[in-house]
């Protein structure tokens, strides 16, 4: 009974002690991402972003606070319209925003039509990152960072390296048709992708808690910083 007592207690004191770390990890990376992403913007940039990150807003915030005097561009995030987030948190931070229509924004991205506005860089967030660097990210993504690899814009995602999908399990949820028609006739097939998937070819970088990595780099880096993920 003793011996039993103790080995409950060890495995308490480790378990205590490897939240405590996991949770110093997440408080190391919320101060350290938005600093390390700033970095790589630079003055008067136009950048792009979709849906609703408070990890991308956290770094276009301290850039701005940096007085990089940048504007961003956001689409509206159809059916749930999280751009609405998103330009509210900009503007509040004082940052210039314009809200981009989802069709048109990989046009609008894309340097085949010399328009008044040149896309200097595409930040988006991620929900998950594969181990061979793709990432999943909300709908529209994909059309988005296609458009930037085309005209040779930079990508960058942000995310943490804990959301690394080792065993490869992720599946890119559909969600019901009534979000997109309540009124749709039964007869009426309706594909509503909630997020898709955004080829590691097409980003430049994945902005982490550990710097920026690139894609083909993420299993090394997993390997390294976090082994218990393996």
């Amino acid at each position: 009974m003793l011996a039993k007592k103790a080995d409950l207690k060890t495995m308490t004191t480790k378990l205590f002690q490897a939240c405590k770390t996991y949770l110093g990890d997440i408080e190391r990376e919320e101060a350290l991402r938005p600093l390390i992403g700033a970095k790589l913007i630079k003055k008067n940039m136009n950048i792009m972003t979709h849906c609703h990150s408070w990890s991308v807003v956290k770094i276009l915030t301290t850039a701005h606070k940096q007085d990089k005097k940048i504007h961003v561009y956001n689409t509206e995030t159809r059916p749930l319209y999280q751009w609405r987030t998103t330009s509210k948190d900009l503007m509040k931070a004082g940052i210039k925003n314009t809200m981009v229509v989802d069709d048109s924004a990989p046009f609008f991205v894309d340097n085949v039509y010399e328009s008044d506005v040149d896309i200097d860089m595409v930040i988006i967030g991620s929900d998950a990152i594969k181990i061979n660097g793709d990432i999943y990210n909300k709908v529209w993504s994909f059309s988005i960072a296609l458009s930037a690899w085309h005209s040779k814009i930079p990508v960058y995602i942000v995310g943490s390296l804990t959301k690394i999908d080792t065993e490869n399990t992720v599946k890119i949820e559909q969600r019901s048709s009534k979000e997109l028609r309540p009124d749709a006739p039964k007869w009426l097939d309706i594909i509503n992708y909630a997020f898709d998937m955004v080829p590691a070819k097409f980003i430049t970088g994945i902005i982490t808690e550990y710097g920026i990595i690139k894609p083909k780099d993420i299993k090394k880096a997993v390997k390294r910083y976090y082994p218990w993920m393996k």
